[in-house]
C-alpha cells in the first residue's frame, strides 16, 4: 500500500512539472512579442524552477521506489518519455538563461518564442509518452485505454495550470481576474470528475486498474474517486463563490492548488494496479 502511494505521489509531481512546463511554454510563445514580458519575468522564472524541481523529485522518488527491480532495458515509450522530458528541461534552462542574462532587444523575443514552442511541444510529447508507457502493459480494452489516457492528460494540464495560477496570484496583482481562474479550474476539474465516474464497459469501475480486486477493493476505489472529485471540482467551485466575498484571491488559489495536487495524487493512486510494480 505504501509503495503504491509513493508511486502515485511521484507520478503526480512529475506530471504536474510537465504540465507546468507545457503551460509556461505556451504562455511564453504567446507573450514573447508583447510589452507584458518584463512584468511576467519573475513569475516565469519561478515557474521554471518549480517545474524542474517537481519533475526531478518525481523521477527521483520513482527510481528510489523501483530500486533495482527494473534493471531491464527501457521500453520504447519509456525511452521517448525520457528523451522528450530531457528536451523540455533543456528548453526550460535556455528560457531561464535568456530571461536572466539577455537584455531586451530585437532578437530576444524571437528566441523566447522559439524556445517556448519547443518547450510546449516537448512537454506535451513527454506527457503523452508517459501515459502510453504506463498503460502499455495494463491490457486494457481500447475504449478503457483511451479514457485512461485522457485522464492522465487532463491531470497534467490541471496540475500545471493550478500551480501557474497560484504563482500569478502570489507574484502579480490578480484582483477580480481570480474568478476566471477558478472557473477555468472548475471546468478542468469537472471534466476529470466526469471521466473518473464514467462506467467502464457496464461495470462500476473507473478507467484504471485498481478495481481488479475483490469487492472491498471496489469500495475503496469508489471512495477514492469521490474524494478526487471533491478535491478537483468541489474546491474550485467553493473558491469561485467564497473568494470574491473574502477578497483574498491568492490564499484561495493556493488552497485550490494544494487540494488539486492532493486530488491528482488520488487519481494516480487509482491508476496503480495492485499486481503491477510502480512505474514512473
Amino acid at each position: 500500500m505504501r509503495g503504491t502511494w509513493v508511486a502515485a505521489v511521484s507520478a503526480t509531481l512529475a506530471s504536474t512539472g510537465l504540465g507546468l512546463l507545457l503551460w509556461l511554454g505556451l504562455s511564453i510563445a504567446l507573450v514573447a512579442h508583447t510589452p507584458h514580458m518584463p512584468v511576467l519575468r519573475t513569475m516565469q522564472l519561478s515557474a521554471l524552477a518549480i517545474a524542474l524541481v517537481l519533475l526531478a523529485i518525481g523521477v527521483a522518488l520513482a527510481r528510489h521506489e523501483r530500486g533495482s527491480a527494473h534493471s531491464a532495458a527501457p521500453s520504447p515509450w519509456q525511452a521517448r518519455r525520457a528523451w522528450l522530458a530531457g528536451v523540455a528541461a533543456v528548453a526550460a534552462c535556455a528560457i531561464g538563461a535568456v530571461l536572466l542574462w539577455i537584455v531586451p532587444g530585437p532578437t530576444r523575443a524571437p528566441v523566447l518564442g522559439v524556445c517556448g514552442v519547443v518547450l510546449a511541444m516537448a512537454a506535451l510529447g513527454a506527457i503523452v509518452a508517459d501515459g502510453q508507457w504506463r498503460l502499455a502493459g495494463a491490457g486494457l480494452p481500447e475504449r478503457q485505454q483511451a479514457l485512461a489516457l485522457s485522464i492522465r492528460f487532463l491531470s497534467a494540464m490541471y496540475g500545471g495550470l493550478v500551480l501557474m495560477f497560484a504563482l500569478m496570484a502570489g507574484l502579480l496583482a490578480v484582483g477580480r481576474d481570480g474568478a476566471g481562474m477558478f472557473a477555468t479550474l472548475l471546468v478542468l476539474g469537472a471534466l476529470l470528475a466526469i471521466a473518473l465516474l464514467l462506467p467502464s464497459h457496464g461495470r462500476d469501475h473507473g478507467p484504471d486498474a485498481l478495481d481488479h480486486g475483490d469487492a472491498a477493493a471496489g469500495r475503496v476505489s469508489r471512495h477514492l474517486r469521490a474524494a478526487a472529485c471533491v478535491l478537483l471540482a468541489g474546491t474550485p467551485l467553493l473558491a469561485l463563490f467564497a473568494a470574491p466575498r473574502t477578497g483574498d484571491m491568492p490564499s484561495w488559489l493556493w488552497l485550490v492548488a494544494a487540494a488539486g495536487l492532493g486530488g491528482l495524487a488520488v487519481v494516480h493512486r487509482l491508476a496503480q494496479a495492485p499486481d503491477h510494480p510502480a512505474r514512473a
